[in-house]
């Protein structure tokens, strides 16, 4: 999940809009959307308004706690390392 996803994902957890997003960050309605659409990167310091406005933090906007890690989901396909396989 891209950062821009994440943003909108949390925000309508929330049950914020984007207006709401604005008046929070000081950022404009357009520029939040260009962000939650994947057409703008925000920089770091955007990113802690959006954490502050989320009341989130800042980790969590590039966490998932549903993505699989790459263990999990080694484990869940019975990842065997090559030394198994070939004993």
């Amino acid at each position: 999940m891209i950062v821009g996803e994440r943003l909108r994902v949390l925000r309508e957890e929330r049950n914020l809009s984007q207006g709401e997003v604005e008046k929070r960050t000081g950022l404009l309605c357009c520029y939040i959307s260009r962000v939650e659409h994947g057409h703008t990167v925000p920089a770091v310091e955007t990113l802690e308004k959006f954490a502050r406005a989320l009341e989130v933090p800042m980790y969590q906007l590039f966490y998932d706690r549903y993505q699989l890690t790459m263990f999990e989901y080694a484990r869940k396909l019975e990842f065997r390392p090559l030394e198994f396989v070939f004993s």
